[in-house]
């Protein structure tokens, strides 16, 4: 009858991902060495970069979702769509105060806005790695099932063959890519350059995969009773019914704040932003690209159903298994490197920005409180921050491994994605406050995070965790049916989702409304909150601000030395002398505008608030 499905052996696989990594490699050096084409393309890799949010849940989930409840992949996409054809003066306020902050990541934004307070952003970097950590772990799921789909797995107990742990593998070749590209430059706006273009390219692979396999399915459908669709054949019905429900608008919701909440997109929309330019190439083309998306999905569900509904396997295998029904070598392989890139890509720039987070707001203000001798001899934390962060990478990915270990293979792809997708939702109100709402204080910001947070943690992950099965689910807590994780003093009528979404926010929401009206700001407050918000007023550390500091010209040049490039450095100094008129001598004390200026530049690599303890120990000196 028909012919056996193709397979592909696992070192063939090994060198299939060897390749989309070296690939990657080659575009980010050619990127590094030539950034004049890489400024002149830069609006369509701004754009293709935006496309990290299409992980292996969209390139895997996306169609095994749409098998299980039909539209229910539609929001994914249609949130971010709405995002960036409507809401451009959201996205416009959000970047042009990225770049006037020259915000490292999302933890030094919030963290800026509100004080410039490094243990609101330490709090928000905690809340980033507890979201993204399941979500790598995701990411190394779906290749592991790639992996075994493609070349089968060993059974159990087979003596004398070693079967590799893929997920571990891929964690190791990606940890060292985001190691050398994620942290070859740590200053300046662009120094994720090579990275960036790597996944430009990332994005262009995935989407080709998949426009290939969706023309072998239309090429089957072709080849099949043409008028079945027309009869209304059995498994075209669901399709036809209406999507809209409570769950579809939770989703929507949901993927509209994850488009400026994920910290990798905060990182490619607002840190990644160059110029004007890159905005009104996105307002269409990364609309145009997740359209692509939705289009494709439909007809690799559609004959994905026909030709494997009844053979029990799972849907997030469909997409394997139709490329492995074509017996060509050429699609499985493209295939599966798509969906290896697509995991790539979301893992790169989501543990370098984890790396710049936890870096900047977690271990850096711990080792000026240790170790602040150091410090003061200014050289010591340049030295040692491109390592940090490396060694921050490899642990993000490790842990993730090993999460995904310990959680097992049962989950479904799309229901990982949406808990994470929900823990990201509780930094909406801080950041969208950030921008419009003046009164919004930090201590609104902990005390909403902190309720939010801990409902999330309850009705979402908690019932993730233990299983539909678990006395808890059923019965809740000591027999108290009122605290079930699903249906919370009473609201059981909603989904689980919406039911732990709603409850996370719109807690989260008020009570940072409520204690932001009821604190009185301090100075710094209202000063921080004015330059977000884009308020003229004048300026308390202008550079007109001649007055001498307790800081020392030689203090603030060792300091710098150790972070910015030789030409930078002079460069810097020579339009601090040029403004002051005379030069600067190592054994001066420098002039207020000169060390505001030295915070500014210091701010772009470690975040405000770490910036800030580093200038202000040295002029305790």
């Amino acid at each position: 009858m028909t012919e056996p499905d193709i397979m592909i052996s696992q070192p063939t696989l090994l060198l299939v991902a060897l390749g989309c990594v070296s690939l990657l490699v080659l575009v980010a050096l050619w990127s590094e060495r030539h950034p004049g084409w890489h400024n002149r393309l830069h609006p369509y890799i701004y754009s293709l970069t935006l496309a990290v949010y299409c992980t292996s849940w969209t390139f895997f989930g996306a169609v095994g979702t749409a098998a299980h409840h039909t539209w229910a992949y539609l929001p994914i996409y249609l949130g971010p769509m709405l995002v960036f054809v409507l809401g451009m003066p959201i996205l416009r306020k959000l970047v042009k105060a990225g770049a006037r902050q020259k915000t490292t990541s999302l933890a030094d934004f919030i963290g800026a806005r509100y004080g410039k307070r490094q243990l609101l952003a330490a709090l928000v970097t905690l809340v980033a790695v507890a979201g993204s950590m399941p979500y790598i772990s995701l990411q190394l799921h779906a290749v592991s099932i790639a992996w075994d789909t493609l070349a089968g797995s060993i059974a159990p107990g087979t003596m004398g063959v070693y079967q590799p742990d893929n997920a571990l593998i891929t964690a190791c070749l990606l940890a060292v890519f985001a190691m050398v590209f994620g942290t070859r430059h740590i200053e300046g706006r662009e120094r994720n350059r090579g990275m960036m273009s790597a996944l430009a390219v990332e994005s262009i692979i995935k989407l080709l995969a998949l426009i290939a396999l969706a023309v072998f399915a239309l090429m089957i459908a072709a080849a099949v009773d043409g008028d079945s669709v027309a009869r209304g054949e059995p498994w075209l019905q669901p399709w036809l019914v209406n999507p809209l429900d409570m769950q579809f608008v939770t989703m929507t919701l949901l993927s509209m704040l994850a488009i400026i909440c994920l910290p990798r997109q905060f990182h490619v929309t607002v840190v990644e932003f160059q110029n004007e330019r890159d905005l009104h190439m996105a307002h269409w083309l990364f609309p145009l690209y997740l359209l692509a998306i939705v289009a494709v999905v439909l007809p690799i569900t559609l004959v994905a159903q026909q030709l494997l509904g009844d053979s029990g396997v799972s849907p997030d295998t469909y997409v394997l298994k139709l490329a492995m029904a074509s017996h060509s070598d050429l699609l499985v392989i493209l295939v599966f490197a798509g969906g290896f890139s697509a995991a790539t890509g979301m893992v790169i720039v989501a543990t370098v920005t984890l790396s710049i987070m936890v870096s900047n707001e977690i271990i850096l203000p711990l080792l000026l409180r240790w170790r602040k001798q150091h410090f003061r001899q200014a050289g010591f934390l340049g030295q040692y921050l491109r390592w940090i962060r490396r060694g921050c990478i490899l642990t993000v990915l490790l842990g993730s491994w090993l999460m995904y270990r310990l959680m097992g293979a049962d989950k479904e792809l799309a229901s990982i994605g949406l808990v994470s997708f929900a823990c990201f939702a509780q930094l909406a109100p801080a950041l969208l406050g950030a921008i419009y709402w003046r009164r919004g204080h930090a201590k609104g910001v902990y005390a909403g995070l902190a309720v939010g947070f801990l409902f999330w943690w309850y009705c979402l992950l908690v019932p993730m965790i233990l299983g539909s099965q678990h006395p808890v689910m059923s019965i809740g807590p000591l027999g108290l049916s009122w605290l079930r994780p699903e249906s919370l003093f009473g609201t059981g009528f909603l989904d689980p989702l919406s039911h732990g979404v709603w409850w996370s926010l719109c807690s989260n929401l008020l009570i940072y409304i409520s204690v932001s009206l009821f604190v009185k700001p301090a100075e710094r407050d209202t000063f921080q909150a004015n330059v977000f918000l884009d308020v003229p007023q004048p300026q308390l550390y202008g550079d007109d601000d001649f007055e001498l500091s307790p800081v020392r010209v030689v203090q603030l040049r060792q300091l710098l030395q150790s972070f910015i490039s030789r030409s930078q450095h002079e460069e810097l100094w020579r339009s601090c002398e040029a403004r002051f008129h005379q030069r600067l001598l190592d054994n001066d004390r420098a002039p207020l505008f000169a060390v505001r200026r030295v915070e500014k530049a210091l701010s772009a690599i470690v975040g405000s608030a770490s910036a800030q303890s580093i200038i202000g120990l040295l002029q305790r000196t």
